[in-house]
């Protein structure tokens, strides 16, 4: 369960913005994260943006009981390009401890494909492992570039299948249109669009495991996202995941642009 939630904690998470081509800007975000209405932790990214290159670096953490359910401390960074209204990822490297022992992993794409792996220490397949394929590395993205959503409607935000790969596990969470809200934090007040997502693992995953395929079989996830300016982009501000557990609910206190 903790690598699931991990997985899906990052995945419904936003780098916070992107900006118009040629511009210079930073954007904060801070979101804090909740299961059966148990407060567990909370996030914190930058995303900064130069002549279409974006760099994301951000941090999670956790305590008490987050501690069943994710690592208690994580860092991330990403980064990519922003090319013809579609985000291409470069590089992804994220550092967390899990029961008190250090793991990273890093990725490394072109053109949309991954190029590198490196997971430390290695993944331990058990159970019924299905296996990474190549082809199932094209056209994809890590778990921050992926909800970075160029679309030019609220609704058109929905018309996507986030295709994600995060070092071990590939999954892709398909997408529809479920209603337009309010929504108001730090830096933002303005309507945000809900999208319900499915989640449908593809490899790197042991097809016996209960969680995946509860939340495979059972799970609902809304994730809702926001405009940033006139940018074209969309990024989410909250998302909604059930569980065999319970229902986490990850909300955005800062959706911010900072001043130069």
């Amino acid at each position: 369960m903790k690598r699931l939630f991990k997985f899906m904690a990052f995945a419904a998470l936003g780098a916070g913005a992107t900006t118009n081509s040629g511009l210079a800007a930073d954007f904060a975000s801070e979101y804090s994260i909740s299961i059966i209405g148990i407060n567990i932790g909370k996030s914190e990214f930058k995303t900064s943006i130069n002549d279409n290159q974006y760099k994301i670096s951000g941090s999670l953490n956790a305590s008490g009981i987050a501690t069943v359910f994710t690592s208690t401390t994580g860092s991330l960074t990403a980064s990519g390009k922003l090319n013809n209204d579609k985000v291409l990822a470069t590089a992804f490297d994220v550092k967390y401890k899990d029961g008190g022992k250090s793991k990273r992993t890093t990725l490394g794409f072109s053109g949309g494909n991954v190029t590198k792996i490196s997971n430390t220490p290695k993944p331990k397949k058990k159970g019924k492992w299905v296996e990474v394929q190549k082809s199932h590395l094209n056209d994809v993205l890590d778990p921050m570039a992926a909800i970075l959503v160029p679309a030019k409607s609220f609704q058109d935000v929905c018309n996507n299948t986030l295709k994600i790969f995060d070092g071990e596990m590939r999954a892709d969470f398909p997408m529809r249109y479920l209603r337009t809200i309010p929504f108001s934090a730090q830096g933002y007040s303005g309507d945000a669009v809900t999208c319900r997502a499915s989640f449908k693992p593809i490899s790197g995953y042991d097809a016996n495991k209960k969680d995946i395929n509860w939340m495979r079989d059972s799970g609902r996830i809304e994730i809702s996202f926001a405009p940033v300016g006139n940018t074209g982009y969309f990024a989410p501000v909250a998302a909604k995941i059930k569980t065999r557990i319970g229902m986490a609910n990850i909300r955005a206190n800062r959706f911010e642009a900072l001043t130069k």
